[in-house]
């Protein structure tokens, strides 16, 4: 990934125009209201209250780790059999590494991968939530944020740093990146244009 410093006025820019407030206040309001009152009273959103708050499990990092530092050369092969049946018996293990992950990326299954091998998900709680414009918001679930859309009319970033500015935040400083490669401003280096 490519990042603008994030001092940068282009990430500056994002944030003021995409992220449009803090919904922590209201976020531990309806949390301390539905311990208080039950969650029956709160039905109509508790799906998306308990999807906002549940911590977020990483798959694919534990799985990358394991394939990339963990695995022995002949239990990747085997795995990557598993699933392409044209593999060269004489494939190199950097080959095979890349072509398992490309597996497991395309397929979205690097769940099952960990279920198989024993490992556990990287654990990643959320500690703020902010109200983004739907652009942002998309922006950042490609990039593995959790959002919550259309929670009040609002899509929730459910963000998992906190003491800095955001404009620190890595995702958002490749999201800026991304955005001004696609106007033309830098190069895909994050050089200027």
């Amino acid at each position: 990934m490519h990042y603008l410093d994030c001092n940068d006025p282009r990430v500056d820019d994002l944030v003021r125009q995409d992220i449009i407030c803090s919904m922590n206040c209201v976020v531990d309001a309806l949390v301390k209201a539905s311990f208080e009152t039950g969650a029956h009273s709160l039905d109509e959103f508790s799906g998306e209250l308990e999807q906002m708050v549940a911590p977020i499990e990483d798959w694919v990092e534990p799985a990358e780790w394991h394939i990339n530092s963990d695995m022995l050369s002949d239990d990747i092969k085997d795995e990557l059999f598993k699933y392409e049946e044209n593999v060269d018996d004489n494939i190199s293990i950097e080959l095979a590494s890349k072509a398992l992950l490309v597996h497991l990326a395309d397929c979205e299954n690097y769940q099952e991968f960990c279920d198989e091998n024993g490992i556990e998900p990287h654990i990643t709680e959320v500690f703020e939530y902010w109200s983004v414009s739907s652009f942002l918001g998309k922006e950042l679930v490609s990039k593995g944020d959790k959002v919550v859309t259309d929670f009040f009319g609002h899509d929730i970033w459910c963000r998992t740093t906190t003491g800095q500015c955001i404009t620190m935040d890595g995702v958002i400083r490749s999201i800026a990146h991304d955005h001004a490669v696609s106007r033309g401003d830098v190069d895909v280096k994050g050089e200027k244009s």
